[in-house]
């Protein structure tokens, strides 16, 4: 008599945070902000701030206590047609099944983007230095938001993400995905939304 094999699937489902907050309670003893993110200040040279970014004078990091309608810029001076309540205000969580040995799926359902924004889905390695396109190839993973700028996008991941990695979502100012690479920090990319994997 033959014998099925049943696959055992597997789910764990994560709720993403704000980059600014995660970013900020791992540098104690500063003004929460969020490097990914500028705002106009006159007072403000050029300079090279938190994460390596190089932003123009004029400009600084927003921060989080920072009046809600402030419009946020990139780096360069570029409106984001975006708030700062809007920015912060994102939310989401991701589900991942883990299908196999070798593959994962991911699915994540995102409220609060920018409407029609382009954004962009990628894993990151355990100090956060090294971004990978989450399907791998960088051919599924960006999305665009509705009017209501919410999302639901579902990936496969292969090889399975493990833990102390993570993933990010990234809003591209630009409108355009960038394939292998999530595009210049601060400037074309905007790394809003991040969880890892415990």
């Amino acid at each position: 008599m033959m014998e099925h094999v049943v696959a055992v699937v597997a789910s764990l489902v994560l709720t993403f945070v704000g980059s600014g907050s995660s970013y900020s309670s791992q540098v104690p003893g500063t003004p929460a902000s969020d490097p990914q993110v500028f705002v106009k200040d006159g007072a403000a040279e050029a300079a090279t701030g938190a994460q390596g970014i190089t932003h123009d004078a004029g400009y600084r990091s927003a921060l989080l206590s920072d009046p809600g309608d402030t419009p946020l810029f990139s780096a360069q001076g570029a409106p984001l047609g975006i708030t700062l309540r809007q920015w912060i205000g994102a939310r989401g969580s991701v589900e991942i099944t883990q299908s196999s040995k070798s593959l994962q799926t991911i699915t994540a359902r995102l409220e609060g983007l920018s409407s029609h924004g382009v954004y962009s889905l990628f894993a990151f390695d355990s100090k956060m230095v090294r971004y990978s396109p989450l399907d791998g190839s960088g051919g599924s993973n960006t999305f665009i938001a509705d009017a209501g700028g919410s999302a639901t996008v579902t990936v496969l991941v292969s090889p399975p993400l493990t833990q102390a990695e993570g993933i990010s979502v990234f809003f591209h100012s630009d409108g355009q995905a960038h394939g292998m690479s999530p595009g210049a920090p601060g400037v074309t990319a905007h790394q809003q939304l991040i969880v890892f994997i415990p």
